[in-house]
C-alpha cells in the first residue's frame, strides 16, 4: 500500500495553510456542537449558569 505524505514547504503557503487548518478547525466545531447537545441532553440539575459557563470556557 503507497503512502501520500504531503510536503509543506513546497507550493503556495496560503493553500498548504487552509489544508491543514480546516479539518482541525472542523474537528473542534464538531467537539462544541457534541459539547452543546450532551449538556442540552443531560442538564438535570445543572442550573441555567453553570451550563453556560462550561460552554463558554
Amino acid at each position: 500500500m503507497a503512502s501520500h505524505i504531503k510536503s509543506m514547504t513546497e507550493g503556495k503557503p496560503g493553500k498548504l495553510i487552509l489544508t491543514f487548518a480546516l479539518p482541525l478547525m472542523a474537528g473542534n466545531v464538531f467537539r462544541q456542537l457534541y459539547t452543546v447537545f450532551s449538556i442540552t441532553k443531560r442538564k438535570r440539575g445543572i442550573q441555567n449558569d453553570g451550563v453556560c459557563c462550561f460552554v463558554l470556557s
